[in-house]
């Protein structure tokens, strides 16, 4: 039986363990554990808690230095000190695999008081592509601890073209005036007064803060590049615009995490909403 939550909010850990059982394709926990922290350090993804992504990017920049992160490398932004190897008798190298794998998380100086949101935004995109279970594991624990607000979530979704959930549903907020008794002068039975929001769809119950539904466009300059690819296809093999995206999504060449047929969609929605459409759309 499937468990359906109405609750503000869930954690990380609860909504990967829920979600890994419904999305198609098949994800496992781990890889949607990935794609939140992923857009947790993107800035993508705000949580119900005081330690930002600056806070822990300081932490860990000390515990690097103190020998307790060995799998990352901090190296200043100015000075990014790149493997040296081992110098070999005919004049190349010899590189250590593991050091060449190693994540390099580029800051702006060795003082982390002097960081902010904006000097880190390159250690962010780096971190984002480096999952905790695979390089920092100590601090897993942190990400699927915190918890995220349901427009949140969906607001993520929908700005990668996957589909909503069914085990997470927001709860239907109860208008201020559902309970306000008016009575009539002449002994009329009270009539309750309706919020005018009150038929809203549950699903779209506004959080108390964070990204609506379908405004995240994280991939829209990559769908556009695609534009004159997918005007080809429509006017040399005679495909209606869906047709032609989903060649494309099926070729592997539309970014994003969902389904073939999601990305496809979303593509051909960008596509006619500023090109206004093709012949066989």
């Amino acid at each position: 039986m499937l468990l359906i939550y109405k609750e503000d909010k869930l954690s990380v850990a609860k909504i990967t363990d829920c979600w890994t059982r419904e999305i198609q394709p098949p994800r496992s926990r781990e890889e949607l554990q990935d794609f939140l922290e992923a857009a947790w350090w993107r800035g993508e993804l705000k949580t119900d808690t005081s330690f930002t992504r600056l806070a822990l990017l300081k932490s860990m920049f000390r515990s690097a230095r103190a020998g307790d992160l060995p799998k990352l490398v901090f190296v200043i932004q100015e000075n990014p000190m790149l493997p040296q190897g081992i110098e070999l008798p005919d004049g190349g190298r010899k590189f250590d695999r593991n050091d060449l794998e190693r994540p390099r998380i580029p800051v702006p100086s060795n003082d982390p008081e002097t960081w902010t949101e904006a000097s880190c935004e390159s250690a962010f995109e780096v971190l984002a592509q480096a999952p905790s279970r695979r390089y920092y594991t100590d601090r897993t624990i942190q990400f699927l601890m915190m918890e995220i607000y349901h427009n949140q979530f969906i607001g993520l979704l929908s700005g990668n073209g996957l589909d909503w959930p069914n085990f997470w549903r927001a709860a239907v907020e109860k208008p201020q005036q559902m309970e306000e008794e008016v009575q009539g002068p002449t002994g009329v039975p009270p009539v309750i007064a309706q919020a005018a929001d009150h038929g809203r769809s549950e699903t779209v119950a506004k959080g108390p803060f964070g990204p609506e539904p379908g405004k995240l466009r994280r991939y829209e300059a990559a769908d556009r590049a695609l534009f004159p690819e997918l005007e080809r296809i429509i006017y040399e093999q005679q495909k209606s615009r869906w047709a032609a995206a989903l060649d494309l999504a099926q070729a592997g060449k539309i970014k994003g995490f969902g389904t073939d047929e999601s990305r496809a969609k979303r593509l051909a929605a960008l596509y006619k909403r500023e090109r206004g459409g093709a012949p066989h759309g």
